[in-house]
């Protein structure tokens, strides 16, 4: 994961990436969060994207972190977890047969707790 800033509408987004292959194996970039109009220092942003990836996926991370900056990344994966549509490449759910109010199958996703 990587963060990097998006233009929309004459605004600087700030936008968490998530890096992937695609079944052709061509590299595809997908849209995890957009965190709104912030600053992000690029080595800061490089840490809580690496603390972030390591606990979505559940991996150990083996280096010292600030707490601040832990803290800000656990922010970062509630936000995710919250939002409920976000799932490891690969390990994405089929749509559900639920319908919203446009009669569109919407897709149900809940976020992972790593096993401790």
């Amino acid at each position: 994961m990587y963060f990097a800033t998006r233009t929309s509408r004459g605004k600087q987004i700030l936008q968490l990436l998530e890096s992937y292959r695609n079944a052709g194996g061509q590299p595809r970039n997908r849209v995890v969060l957009s965190l709104g109009m912030r600053e992000l220092d690029k080595a800061r942003g490089k840490l809580i994207a690496q603390v972030t990836d390591a606990e979505l996926y559940c991996r150990p991370l083996l280096l010292l972190i600030p707490t601040d900056v832990v803290e800000e990344a656990n922010e970062i994966v509630g936000a995710i977890r919250r939002r409920g549509t976000w799932a490891p490449i690969g390990e994405r759910k089929q749509p559900t047969e639920e319908n919203d109010a446009d009669n569109q199958p919407r897709t149900r996703v809940t976020g992972l707790a790593c096993l401790a």
